[in-house]
């Protein structure tokens, strides 16, 4: 599989997160074929019209808060005009803004088709729960025996490692300018980095600015982009609070463990900012956790 059919694969998973988490039905439907066919929670949708009129009822006066997240894609077949691929999709989910958060993992099986422009969409997409943590209130004591159990409350370095060696060998593969790659862990601890040979002086720096503003704000490099877009003064004044320390665009990405937690963050700069948000995509997706771009 080339290197830019399997990024626009994963732009395409990124976009539908985004959109399902804006409870978008339009822009979801935009996603799939004419034809294309959603099997989820019991219900099966076949033609984009039917999509999106099932995702509107859905949406409609909803106040639940969502956080679609993807990891472990995998091709398993291709030709010239289809790719079949599985997905592992971690949905945060509060039915209120003060109830408290729960957590499913579902298997998602996906099938892509080219449209007459050469676009890769959805043509079929089945998703099947898995499991799922019923609360996921932050210091809870009920949550916190969930996160100790899996074994993964804590980046370890042998993770950090692995992402920054997956993402350095997905920049290659793509030819893309030399990266700084940095993993930090959740108390904004540098973990691992790597700087390539070339890549500029102000890059290190850079990356790991990146890895540490999506901590600190929360959000991955791609959604503080678009706040800091919308509210340019309040990230003038956070700016300013951290001392420069907060660069505002796609690159920084969080990790996230399979009981939501976030565990730490990487930090990419050396090319544009989609193709640095790509390489830590992978490394992360490498290392067997959840990405929040």
């Amino acid at each position: 599989m080339e290197v830019k059919e399997r990024q626009s694969i994963e732009n395409l998973l990124s976009d539908f997160g985004w959109y399902a988490d804006r409870m978008e039905a339009q822009a979801l439907g935009k996603l799939f074929m004419p034809q294309g066919r959603l099997v989820m929670a019991g219900v099966e949708l076949d033609g984009v019209a039917a999509i999106v009129a099932h995702l509107s009822k859905r949406f409609e006066g909803s106040q639940r808060i969502t956080r679609h997240l993807w990891s472990n894609l995998r091709i398993t077949s291709q030709s010239n005009e289809t790719i079949s691929a599985t997905i592992r999709q971690v949905t945060y989910e509060k039915s209120a803004p003060d109830q408290p958060a729960e957590a499913r993992v579902s298997d998602v099986s996906d099938r892509y088709a080219k449209d007459q422009g050469g676009n890769w969409l959805i043509a079929e997409r089945i998703i099947t729960r898995v499991m799922g943590i019923e609360s996921l209130a932050p210091r809870s004591q009920s949550c916190s025996h969930l996160i100790k159990g899996a074994g993964m409350s804590e980046l370890t370095l042998a993770q950090a490692t692995i992402i920054v060696d997956a993402a350095i060998r997905h920049g290659r593969s793509a030819n893309f300018r030399p990266l700084s790659v940095a993993v930090l862990d959740a108390g904004g601890h540098l973990v691992a980095f790597q700087r390539e040979d070339a890549s500029a002086i102000l890059r290190p720096q850079i990356a790991i600015g990146k890895a540490w503003g999506v901590l600190g704000m929360g959000d991955g490099g791609r959604e503080l982009a678009k706040r800091a877009e919308s509210h340019p003064a309040f990230f003038g004044a956070l700016s300013n609070a951290s001392e420069g320390r907060i660069f505002p665009v796609p690159g920084g990405v969080l990790i996230r463990n399979a009981a939501a937690a976030i565990i730490g963050a990487v930090g990419i700069s050396g090319d544009q900012p989609q193709n640095d948000e790509a390489c830590a995509l992978a490394g992360i997706n490498e290392a067997g956790l959840v990405a929040e771009a």
